[in-house]
């Protein structure tokens, strides 16, 4: 894993760890197993996990459910109550 810091003053939370994991080319179809693996080994607590589609995010909290992970999907329009 690469870490990754974003700010105007090069600063992030103190107790903020960011990470970014790039999947090698050709193992794409490998990725959804390869994330559950990485969530349930490598990142344990409080993690945050960001998909290109609101497809995608709800397929990955469906298999991180079965695979024992707490999940919640957060995007754009879901209804604000």
């Amino acid at each position: 894993p690469v870490r990754v810091g974003v700010d105007a003053h090069g600063a992030i939370a103190a107790r903020l760890t960011q990470e970014f994991v790039r999947i090698r080319k050709g193992a794409e179809k490998d990725r959804p197993g390869i994330l559950v693996a990485l969530l349930l080994r490598t990142f344990k607590e409080r993690t945050i996990v960001f998909f290109d589609t609101k497809v995608m995010a709800h397929r990955m909290a469906l298999a991180f459910g079965l695979a024992g992970i707490k999940a919640a999907e957060l995007y754009g329009n879901l209804t604000q109550l």
